[in-house]
């Protein structure tokens, strides 16, 4: 049988991402196509069938066999077997994290050298001069790793408060990249914040060199177990903040935030650069 739906939503959106959100979250949980404004005509599976092939509305998501046998739901189900034994809320309809073969993994060397940025940033937000920041870049061989966001940030020796706290707390973005460089043998659970003093000592220890030759990026099926795992964790925290009530187990949002954003940025999640990754939940 075939039924006919007419739907019409005019959100008052200017991101093109939050109606991207919720259409691919409607194309994940009905079998149906859906037309949209741009006059695309879309399957079951996210995928044009008519329409303009330049489309923003973009899907990231496999055929719905792959989503129900393959090594994707398996991760699913492993994280959902965790959050149960931790007592941590989930729905059991949030969408799988890809398959290795969707993702661009970045390599050892990205990933090195955005830590060694991220623990340069994090300190100038905690105080240290623009000039200091400089020279530890050059030091390190980090100028063109530096963002255009991170560039405008230590520049200005007077920020608003809110861009000071936001730079600060990429300090937990970098402790997830340690981890996922092997120099955080395991991440702890997130209701505690990184330990700075080790944290930075994983590079003030060494040189930018030998940091480079230390760094070994654990493979991909292991970060998607911990991108899977984060999403779930930071749905529970975004439930949680939505209807007031306190954070399970006492997580901690920024540390899951970062976390989260860090391992997307790993995954190479819609192709994203670092000032722009999103952290869907």
């Amino acid at each position: 049988m075939i039924q006919i739906m007419d739907c019409t939503v005019m959100p008052d959106w200017d991101d093109d991402r939050k109606a991207q959100h919720l259409v691919q979250g409607i194309m994940e949980s009905y079998d149906y196509a859906l037309m949209v404004a741009d006059g695309a005509v879309y399957n079951e599976n996210g995928n044009i069938e008519i329409g303009p092939l330049d489309s923003k509305l973009k899907y990231w998501r496999q055929e719905k066999i792959e989503l129900e046998t393959g090594p994707a739901m398996e991760r699913k189900k492993r994280s959902i077997k965790q959050l149960k034994r931790e007592d941590i809320p989930f729905i059991p309809h949030l969408p799988v994290i890809p398959e290795e073969s969707f993702i661009n993994l970045r390599s050892t060397e990205e990933a090195a050298r955005r830590a060694i940025v991220l623990s340069l940033v994090s300190r100038r937000a905690e105080g240290q001069s623009f000039d200091w920041f400089q020279q530890k870049v050059e030091q390190y061989r980090v100028q063109d790793a530096v963002t255009e966001d991170e560039w405008e940030f230590a520049e200005d020796d007077e920020p608003p408060e809110y861009i000071l706290v936001k730079f600060s707390k990429r300090l937990e973005s970098y402790w997830l990249l340690l981890w996922a460089l092997g120099f955080v043998q395991q991440l702890n659970f997130p209701n505690n914040f990184a330990q700075v003093d080790r944290a930075y000592d994983a590079i003030d220890s060494r040189s930018v060199d030998q940091f480079l030759l230390e760094a070994k990026l654990r493979d991909a099926s292991e970060l998607l177990d911990m991108t899977d795992l984060y999403y779930r964790y930071h749905w529970a925290l975004v439930d949680a903040e939505l209807y007031g009530k306190k954070p399970p187990k006492n997580m901690l949002m920024p540390v899951v935030y970062e976390r989260h954003y860090a391992l997307n940025w790993l995954i190479g999640y819609k192709d994203a650069s670092w000032d722009e990754v999103p952290t869907d939940t």
